[in-house]
């Protein structure tokens, strides 16, 4: 069965549900379950059933703003009792501050802040709830590639079990470039991928996320598949940049797969152009994704028939 990473998120509830149903739904279309307190988490008779739930995650991002929050029966609020604890069980986590300014804090806060930034651990400060979400897309590999390395760490296992957890972390990255893939085919029913911004925008930062990252995949043939297709979107996009100039005005905005938020507009041919040459290319990417997209289906079906004893 493939493994499916539980992500718990940590914040101030009452001013942050929308925000928190956005970063849920980011994260089920990636492949993760989200846990979150008011959804998710077990319900029982028993008071802060949370502080069990969260050990059950494999990875945990907090977020801190100019609200400390309501306090617990320990007297901290629950984010940093929350946070206490992940620190103890050294789970792995994100922590994201919001950019604030010291004189918005109130003296828990400011206290809670400076906890964290003496502990040690990394921290991104973020400007508003936009650039946190782009952030957060930005380091789903990075979270992807923590989870595993994290459930290596906790347990002792055979020769069958690492093997599929290769493979699950293999296949929950190539589901990411799948996905924004496929939002690149279903926009190109509105959008002409020549005389539009699209198709670079759709494949530049997944082209650079695989060049020179050779150790993104366990499955070396995995990274092949994926670099024969964006390499010929290279050769796209390097000549469409200098074929084609803006015109200027203001596109459509669309929340994107894995990355970012991205706008299409249409532009302006510095000289004739050869279209002919960029339907092949366009083509030449789509038969070499497909044979991406097979060999990560039969990588998928090998998961699935590794049997234990």
């Amino acid at each position: 069965m493939f493994f499916k990473p539980r992500i718990f998120i940590s914040s101030t509830m009452s001013d942050k549900l929308a925000l928190r149903n956005r970063i849920e739904k980011f994260f089920n279309e990636v492949g993760a379950e989200v846990m979150l307190y008011e959804k998710t988490l077990t319900p029982s008779t028993n008071k802060l059933t949370y502080r069990e739930d969260i050990k059950e995650a494999d990875f945990v991002i907090f977020i801190l703003d100019e609200h400390y929050g309501s306090k617990t029966s320990l007297g901290l609020s629950g984010t940093e009792e929350e946070y206490r604890i992940v620190s103890q069980l050294n789970q792995k986590l994100h922590i994201y501050l919001k950019d604030t300014s010291p004189i918005d804090l109130n003296d828990d806060a400011l206290a809670f802040e400076k906890e964290i930034k003496q502990s040690g651990y990394s921290y991104y400060y973020y400007k508003d709830e936009k650039t946190l979400c782009q952030r957060i897309k930005q380091t789903t590999f990075t979270i992807a590639k923590e989870i595993a390395l994290y459930q290596l760490d906790k347990e002792k296992f055979d020769n069958k079990t690492m093997l599929k957890i290769s493979k699950n972390y293999d296949y929950g990255i190539a589901i990411g470039y799948i996905s924004l893939h496929n939002k690149l085919i279903e926009l190109s029913k509105d959008y002409d991928a020549i005389e539009t911004n699209l198709f670079v925008e759709m494949t530049d930062y997944a082209e650079e996320s695989i060049f020179g990252n050779i150790n993104r995949f366990v499955d070396r043939k995995m990274y092949d598949y994926l670099f024969k297709a964006y390499n010929i979107a290279r050769i796209f996009n390097n000549k469409h940049v200098n074929d084609y100039t803006s015109t200027g005005r203001n596109g459509i905005k669309y929340e994107i797969p894995i990355y970012k938020e991205i706008e299409i507009h249409r532009l302006i041919p510095n000289e004739p152009i050869d279209r002919n040459w960029y339907k092949q290319k366009i083509n030449e990417y789509i038969e070499a994704f497909k044979e991406f997209i097979t060999y990560v289906e039969q990588k998928n079906t090998d998961i699935n028939t590794i049997t234990f004893k």
